[in-house]
This record gives C-alpha cells, sequence and structure tokens, in this order.
C-alpha cells in the first residue's frame, strides 16, 4: 500500500491534510470486453466489465494526520500488474461512438 507523510499534504486537495472527505465520480469507457481487477488501497476484487461506458465512484476521508493514502489500480484482463487508474486510459476510440 502506497501511503506518504501527513505534511506532503494530498494530491489535488488545497492545504487540507487532515479532517477532509473527498467524493470521486467519473465515467470511463471500456473498449476491451473481460474481467477487471480493481484494487483500493488494501482492498481489491475482480469486476466483469461489458465493452461500453461506466460509472465509478470513490468515496474517501482523511482523519486526523499522520498518514494519508489512497490508491485505486486497475488491472485490464491481459495486464499481469494492476497501474493507477486513470480515465484518460479509458476513452472510447474515434470509431467507437
Amino acid at each position: 500500500m502506497c501511503r506518504r507523510s501527513f505534511d506532503e499534504g494530498f494530491p489535488g486537495v488545497t492545504d487540507r491534510f487532515e479532517w477532509f472527505a473527498i467524493d470521486y465520480t467519473a465515467r470511463f469507457w471500456v473498449s476491451e470486453p473481460g474481467k477487471y481487477r480493481f484494487a483500493l488501497a488494501s482492498d481489491d476484487g475482480s469486476v466483469n466489465l461489458k465493452m461500453g461506458e461506466h460509472a465509478i465512484r470513490v468515496s474517501y476521508f482523511q482523519g486526523p494526520r499522520f498518514q494519508v493514502a489512497l490508491v485505486l489500480r486497475v488491472a485490464r484482463p491481459d495486464d499481469p500488474e494492476p497501474r493507477v487508474f486513470h480515465t484518460d486510459d479509458f476513452k472510447p476510440s474515434s470509431d467507437s461512438q
């Protein structure tokens, strides 16, 4: 699990390093149907996704300082290891629209 010191703050959050919440929502496109493995911090699981658009929501609450940790990873059906999830990696091709 990736952790960082509280005094480094949390990426994308102003200067707060404790007592805040993030409610991340996004839509992403799957062009290759199959079983996708998602891992969130120390919790993981597999989701069988069909081709097309999907929605995702990750809610996170940071309590007292000392450590902050939030990492969402995904492995496509043929990926040996999960990598950090980014919606830029899941956009429809120009011929899919």
